[in-house]
């Protein structure tokens, strides 16, 4: 997993750093039950993603923030024997190497 925040939002640092901690933990989770990359879809990435932004709203409330001030950018990748999946919030790329092309890269 990998994130940033979003330059204008004030508690953006603790987005970034409660969107890691909460997808890794998502995937501990799905691992532990015998789940593998392969069951990552889109479906199980939204379902995170509807989780953590009931958590996000829930420290904002807490805080008397908006949500808006934890926005940050989200990329993650879930690679085993299985395949891999991988899923993006926000700006940023996830790229791979080119196979068929030297020193040639593709975006996912």
């Amino acid at each position: 997993v990998a994130s940033d925040g979003a330059g204008s939002a004030s508690r953006s640092q603790d987005g970034s750093r409660l969107a890691c901690v909460s997808f890794v933990q998502c995937i501990e989770t799905l691992v532990a039950s015998g789940g593998s990359a392969s069951d990552v879809t889109r479906t199980f990435v939204v379902k995170w993603l509807l989780s953590f932004i009931r958590e996000i709203d829930q420290i904002a409330k807490d805080a008397s923030l908006l949500p808006r001030e934890f926005a940050c950018t989200f990329l993650a990748a879930v690679i085993d024997r299985s395949g891999a999946a991988y899923c993006q919030v926000g700006d940023g790329a996830i790229v791979v190497s080119n196979p068929s092309e030297e020193d040639q890269f593709m975006w996912i």
